[in-house]
């Protein structure tokens, strides 16, 4: 049989770490759009903690959920338009590195 409040504690530590996560990848994305960084620093872990002191769950309502969407959704869009950003530094550094090939 399956101890019940045990699961209860595990599944209550894995919503928040996804939730404190989620947070951070949303200051992450907010920070990068404006090219400021945020004010907000993680709290270093208490003496003698095992884990990182997590900011309470948000509350779980439809406004939360749209808003963790949004953030996963940022991110997604700033994750593709960095990899197009290397991309194209990447294709002016081949085509700079052929030019000097070609003076040679």
């Amino acid at each position: 049989m399956q101890d019940y409040p045990s699961h209860r504690m595990i599944e209550k530590r894995r919503r928040d770490r996804i939730n404190s996560s989620l947070a951070e990848l949303g200051r992450l994305v907010q920070a990068s759009d404006d090219d400021v960084p945020t004010t907000a620093a993680p709290r270093p872990p208490a003496a003698g903690a095992q884990h990182a002191v997590r900011a309470p769950a948000a509350p779980y309502t439809s406004q939360a959920r749209i808003k963790k969407t949004e953030i996963i959704e940022l991110a997604i869009q700033r994750i593709r338009r960095l990899h197009a950003d290397l991309l194209g530094l990447y294709t002016v550094q081949m085509m700079h590195s052929s030019e000097c090939d070609m003076e040679i």
